[in-house]
């Protein structure tokens, strides 16, 4: 091929072949086309990082722990308020002495009432 000026030129001024990533200063540290992202990547480079977050890790562990507790002493107080206590009363007081969140108590004392109500 016959070197034309042009061609000189364009050789002289071509860059050393250097891989280099097409990204603004700013976010080239951290890593390599921060900013191409898809969002599904980008949730799942968030969901890594939780996992790894030893603290958010305990957290979610305990508050899955902390839902299943709950979910039992309500399946428990369901059973013992429908098999256990004759009377409205007693039912009541099953009702009062599980320490348990409001709104779960009011739906059962709900449930009772409606029980017995027939």
């Amino acid at each position: 091929m016959v070197e034309t000026r042009r061609t000189r030129k364009l050789r002289i001024r071509r860059k050393p072949t250097v891989q280099t990533y097409n990204v603004p200063r700013k976010l080239a540290t951290t890593g390599p086309r921060q900013e191409h992202r898809t969002p599904k990547q980008k949730k799942a480079a968030r969901e890594s990082a939780r996992k790894h977050n030893t603290v958010s890790r305990a957290r979610s562990i305990r508050a899955q722990t902390q839902k299943k507790t709950q979910s039992i002493l309500v399946s428990k107080l369901y059973a013992k308020t429908i098999h256990q206590a004759n009377t409205l009363k007693e039912m009541l007081k099953v009702v009062e002495m599980s320490q348990n969140t409001k709104p779960v108590r009011n739906t059962v004392t709900k449930m009772i009432r409606e029980q017995f109500s027939d």
